[in-house]
């Protein structure tokens, strides 16, 4: 059945990456990370889709969040008089990933097959990273202060960074595609940014700073479509 079907598919991926970690070394103020949706985006190419065991690569986008961050500057701790802000800000980058899995397929009825992935997902990342601040800036006092900087390095010189890939869900087939609906998780080998983040410069309140790293960790799911080839006919025959 799996013959019917073309081999190259487009693939769209709507997933959360799990917050970055902090470990606060000294000071009082917090730093919150949150949780990132994204959605990544590309093309599979199936070897031997037919066979009960079959491998995929091919080439996707991946939107990756270098920072996603939330903080509350306290009243009083800029000028005399200040209220209080709630600051939160996030960045992305964009990076090519190589999918390398290992398929394996379970026809569940005539028009559904279960199918389990593992493999890594080979992320291309430039060397570099980011460096963001926040400047107050009080026009009355003709006065600007920086109250929090942080910055991360990616982590790997290679520029390659492996990911381990665990998918799990079900092939769909309609006369006109073939529909691969999974669960995917995302480990990564190696950590995708490292930094330290600070803040500083307060009138009431102490400096705080402490180590930041983002892991690149996702959980999400995955809907993939592979057109039907010309002049095809459909048969229930599953090549094992």
């Amino acid at each position: 059945m799996f013959k019917e079907y073309k081999r190259l598919g487009f693939t769209v991926r709507p997933i959360y990456y799990s917050k970055a970690t902090i470990n606060r070394k000294f000071g009082d103020y917090e730093l919150i990370n949150k949780k990132t949706f994204n959605f990544n985006f590309g093309f599979d190419y199936l070897i031997h889709p037919e066979r009960k065991w079959a491998f995929k690569s091919g080439l996707h986008l991946d939107i990756v969040p270098l920072y996603n961050i939330e903080f509350f500057i306290k009243e009083g701790d800029i000028w005399n008089g200040y209220e209080g802000y709630q600051e939160d800000s996030n960045i992305y980058k964009l990076n090519f990933t190589i999918p390398m899995l290992v398929q394996f397929k379970k026809q569940m009825a005539a028009n559904l097959f279960f199918n389990l992935e593992m493999g890594f997902h080979f992320m291309i990342m430039q060397e570099g990273g980011f460096n963001v601040s926040f400047p107050y800036i009080n026009e009355e006092l003709s006065e600007s202060r920086e109250i929090f900087a942080m910055y991360g390095n990616a982590t790997n010189p290679t520029s390659v960074y492996p990911n381990l890939i665990l998918s799990l869900g079900f092939y769909f087939t309609f006369p006109g595609f073939l529909l691969q609906t999974n669960v995917i998780f995302q480990k990564p080998i190696v950590p995708f940014f490292k930094g330290e983040y600070q803040f500083g410069n307060l009138l009431e309140s102490g400096p705080t700073r402490g180590d930041y790293k983002n892991s690149g960790e996702y959980l999400g799911v995955l809907f993939t479509v592979h057109l039907k080839k010309k002049g095809k006919t459909r048969n229930n025959e599953f090549d094992y």
